[in-house]
C-alpha cells in the first residue's frame, strides 16, 4: 500500500523523538556542567598559580628586610630610592664605584618590571598609606585592602581589556617585625594589615588551553550524541516498520473477513430469489415449447441465472482481499483474484 513509507515514518517520529529530546537534554546538561567545571579548573589553576608567585615574591621581600635591605649599583634604571628616609641609602665602595639601598618595596617593583618584560605577569604592591604615591591602589584593589582590614585572606577577578583576559589576584601584606623599621612611624604595629601584593596574569595561554579542552569535550558529546541519536532512530525505525507491517496485516484481516461476511450474507439472501427465478423460467420454457421467441429469451434468461450464479459461488469462497480499479479512484473487490481466480468458462449466448 502506498501509505506504509509515510506510515512508518510517522511512527518512527512518534517513538524516537520522545528519547532523541530527552538525550539531547541530557547531553545539553552534561555539557554545561563540564564547561562549568573546566572553568572552574581554569580559575583553581590560575589561583594556585598566581598565590604561588606572590609567596615566591613574599619569601623573597622577608629575605631583603631581614638583611635591612640590599645594595646595588646605582644606574639609570635603578636610581636611588627618593621615598626611603635612611642615612645608609647611598654607600660609596673604595673603588668610587655608587651603590643604593633596594629596600622590599623598591626590590618588588623590579621584579615585577623584569617579571613582565620576560614573563608577562606583574606584581604590584600598594597599600590605603603608601610611601609612594605610585603605590596606591587602583579600585579594584582599594575593595580588596578593605575585604582584608575585616579578615579576607584573598581576592582574585578576571578583567577583559585590549590585550585580552586579565586574571588578578591580591593577598594581604602583614607588618613583620623588619618591617617596623620604616613603618613605625606610620603607625603600624607588629601583624597589622600594611597593604596587599597582587599578581596579574595574562590569561591568553591558558584560555587556549581550556578552550581546546572544551573543543574536543563538544567534539566527543557531539559524536556521542549522534551515535545515540542514529540509534534510537534505527530500533524505532526498525520496530516502527515492524508495527506498520503488522498494522497492514490486521487491515487486510480486517478487511477480507468483513468481505467474506458480506459476501456471503450476499450470496445467501441473492441465491433464493435466484432460485425461485430459474424454477419458474424453467417451468415458463417447459409450457411454451411451441413458442420458439420465447423459448429463446428464456434460454438467455437461465444463462444470465447461471452467470449469477458462478457470481455467488466466487462471493463464497474468497480466501483474499484483491482489488480492482472501477469509476475514477474507486476501487472495488477483484472476485476473480479473491476466489481464486478460477474462471467460469460460461459466456452470454
Amino acid at each position: 500500500m502506498t501509505t506504509k513509507p509515510k506510515s512508518t515514518l510517522r511512527l518512527t517520529a512518534l517513538y524516537a523523538l520522545p528519547f532523541v529530546l530527552i538525550i539531547t537534554a541530557l547531553f545539553i546538561i552534561v555539557l554545561f556542567w563540564e564547561e562549568k567545571h573546566i572553568a572552574t579548573e581554569q580559575a583553581l589553576e590560575l589561583r594556585e598559580t598566581a598565590n604561588a608567585l606572590v609567596q615566591q615574591v613574599i619569601v623573597t621581600r622577608r629575605w631583603n628586610a631581614g638583611h635591612h635591605g640590599v645594595y646595588v649599583p646605582v644606574s639609570d634604571k635603578t636610581p636611588p630610592n627618593p621615598y626611603l628616609v635612611d642615612p645608609q641609602r647611598d654607600i660609596v665602595s673604595r673603588e668610587g664605584k655608587h651603590y643604593t639601598m633596594l629596600n622590599p618595596a623598591y626590590m618588588t617593583r623590579e621584579i615585577s618590571e623584569l617579571a613582565g618584560s620576560s614573563q608577562g605577569y606583574r606584581f604590584r604592591l600598594t597599600s590605603a598609606r603608601p610611601l609612594n604615591p605610585s603605590n596606591s591602589p587602583d579600585p579594584w584593589e582599594a575593595g580588596a585592602l578593605r575585604d582584608f582590614e575585616q579578615g579576607a585572606a584573598e581576592r582574585m577577578t578576571i578583567e577583559t581589556g585590549d590585550g585580552g583576559r586579565l586574571y588578578r589576584f591580591m593577598t594581604p601584606l602583614r607588618t613583620e617585625t623588619p618591617c617596623l623599621t620604616c613603618h613605625a612611624k606610620q603607625g603600624y604595629r607588629l601583624n597589622d594589615v600594611r597593604g596587599g601584593i597582587s599578581v596579574s596574569l595574562p590569561m591568553r595561554g591558558s584560555d587556549l588551553l581550556f578552550s581546546q579542552r572544551i573543543r574536543t569535550v563538544r567534539i566527543t558529546a557531539s559524536a556521542l550524541w549522534l551515535c545515540m541519536t542514529a540509534f534510537i532512530i534505527l530500533v524505532s525505525f526498525t520496530l516502527s516498520r515492524k508495527v506498520s507491517r503488522e498494522i497492514a496485516q490486521d487491515l487486510e484481516l480486517h478487511k477480507l473477513k468483513t468481505t467474506i461476511e458480506l459476501a456471503g450474507a450476499a450470496a445467501h439472501e441473492i441465491r433464493q430469489p435466484l432460485t425461485v427465478i430459474v424454477n419458474y423460467a424453467e417451468i415458463l420454457k417447459m409450457n411454451a415449447a411451441e413458442n420458439e421467441a420465447l423459448t429463446v429469451y428464456l434460454d438467455k434468461l437461465l444463462v444470465q441465472c447461471e452467470r449469477v450464479n458462478e457470481v455467488l459461488i466466487k462471493m463464497q469462497n474468497i480466501t483474499a482481499y484483491k482489488t480492482t480499479p472501477y469509476v475514477g479512484a474507486t476501487k472495488i473487490v477483484d472476485l476473480n483474484r479473491s476466489a481464486g481466480a478460477r474462471g467460469t468458462g460460461s459466456t452470454e449466448r
